[in-house]
């Protein structure tokens, strides 16, 4: 039985939504969500769960997959796409992404399309969902000028200046930004895509457009309106997450020395 393994309420602006966080493979977390009437949050819906939940809260402290992506072009390496959760190819083909990165493969896309649409400001990209980046910016971003930048606006939208604010209360100074290397990228055949990880607030809230385990149990997180009263409320299921220390602790009696060290290595990266 699929069960979510954690769902918290919030206010945000006028409306009450509920933030969900499932663990598992993207295309199995995807349908889990999905199932239960979930939408997988864009980085603004996530920003603003943030806001509302606090610094201290499990959406603040563990990172997650969210809709949009980065698409890099081998021939026109000098540049990323960056596409809305409704061009996201991965979000339109799930299982094979997925598997794709179970394989050691690139998930390789076809992109004229989407070049065609693409808009290096920000204001007109998020109008036709593609933003053309230069990879001239990709640099950390102050906390200050999340609003300006061009990768920040277009993933926060109206979000982005409070966003700065709540990470600037969080001791956060600048937001950095992962990329695959243009080198790596310019020997591929095809254009290939990644989905965004937006990290936690101990890795200051990083933009990741790098990272490609869709198949090695990361959190993706969904949302919905909520049906819940006005009072904010944080849900756990009848499944809860171990602590990190508690599985490092426990498993020690039954993993060999020989490979505790790679072993401690894969589940910490669960708990990024």
């Amino acid at each position: 039985m699929n069960i979510i393994m954690d769902e918290a309420t919030c206010q945000v602006g006028k409306k009450k939504v509920t933030i969900a966080t499932e663990q598992d493979a993207f295309d199995k977390a995807l349908a889990v969500l999905n199932k239960a009437g979930y939408i997988q949050t864009e980085t603004k819906d996530l920003a603003q769960a943030r806001i509302a939940l606090g610094k201290q809260h499990d959406v603040s402290q563990y990172g997650s997959y969210n809709q949009e992506g980065f698409l890099y072009l081998p021939k026109d390496a000098k540049s990323i796409l960056i596409v809305d959760g409704k061009h996201n190819p991965i979000l339109k083909n799930p299982v094979e992404a997925t598997n794709a990165h179970r394989n050691g493969k690139e998930f390789y896309v076809e992109a004229d399309k989407l070049r065609q649409l693409a808009k290096s400001n920000p204001n007109d990209a998020i109008k036709s969902g593609v933003l053309l980046l230069s990879r001239n910016d990709i640099k950390n971003i102050s906390v200050d000028k999340l609003a300006e930048h061009p990768l920040s606006n277009f993933l926060l939208r109206d979000t982005a200046k409070d966003y700065g604010k709540f990470l600037k209360d969080a001791n956060i100074s600048s937001v950095p930004i992962y990329v695959d290397d243009k080198d790596y990228t310019q020997k591929q055949d095809k254009p290939f895509a990644r989905l965004l990880w937006l990290w936690n607030l101990g890795d200051n809230s990083g933009f990741d457009g790098f990272s490609w385990d869709l198949h090695d149990g990361s959190r993706v997180r969904g949302v919905r309106a909520s049906t819940e009263g006005a009072k904010l409320t944080s849900q756990k299921s009848l499944v809860q997450r171990p602590t990190l220390t508690q599985i490092l602790k426990t498993s020690r009696q039954y993993v060999p020395d020989a490979s505790r060290k790679q072993f401690e290595a894969d589940i910490q990266k669960l708990y990024q």
